[in-house]
């Protein structure tokens, strides 16, 4: 196919993927709108933040969001927690 076609058609469908989507990318989004809806359907309670499908799906590449680091501080107070949850001291 590849072989047939010129330069400006592959440019057409190059942009024609950018405006709709193909399938795999279509999958992410309907991927992260059944985990949000799952997630909000099962929340603890109401004033519980609300999930958007496109906070929690899946990203690959580039579009991964830069990793946050926490400080020591912050790294001992969530042990801190974790522990007290499993009845710890």
């Amino acid at each position: 196919m590849l072989q047939e076609m010129t330069a400006e058609h592959l440019a057409e469908w190059v942009t024609f993927e950018k405006l709709e989507p193909f399938a795999a990318d279509r999958e992410d989004g309907r991927v992260g709108a059944i985990i949000a809806a799952l997630y909000n359907v099962n929340r603890g309670s109401k004033s519980d933040k609300v999930w958007k499908g496109d906070e929690v799906r899946p990203r690959f590449g580039d579009d991964i969001p830069p990793l946050v680091l926490k400080t020591n501080t912050e790294l001992k107070e969530t042990a801190r927690f974790i522990t007290a949850i499993f009845n710890g001291s």
